[in-house]
């Protein structure tokens, strides 16, 4: 998940639609490992009790965890449709 977030972070400010794209096409990859689309939240919540341990409070402030999970949703929204087939 961290190079998939690194990846799209890099993507996000020059283009949008291909980072929606690639997202797309990951939960379309992931149909074959059996991942439903109703496990993304707590994919997320996992992920933020992670960054949370890992970065502690002092570098993993409210704000930044509200700015993840806004970043995260957006990522898993898009993932979702893959898995979905929509």
């Amino acid at each position: 998940w961290v190079h998939v977030l690194d990846r799209a972070i890099d993507m996000v400010g020059p283009d949008v639609d291909m980072t929606a794209d690639i997202m797309h096409e990951v939960g379309e990859n992931h149909i074959k490992y059996g991942v439903k689309s109703e496990w993304l939240p707590h994919m997320g919540e996992a992920l933020m009790s992670s960054l949370g341990e890992l970065l502690g409070t002092k570098y993993f402030t409210k704000e930044k965890e509200m700015c993840w999970r806004e970043f995260y949703e957006a990522l898993s929204m898009h993932m979702a449709r893959g898995i979905d087939g929509y």
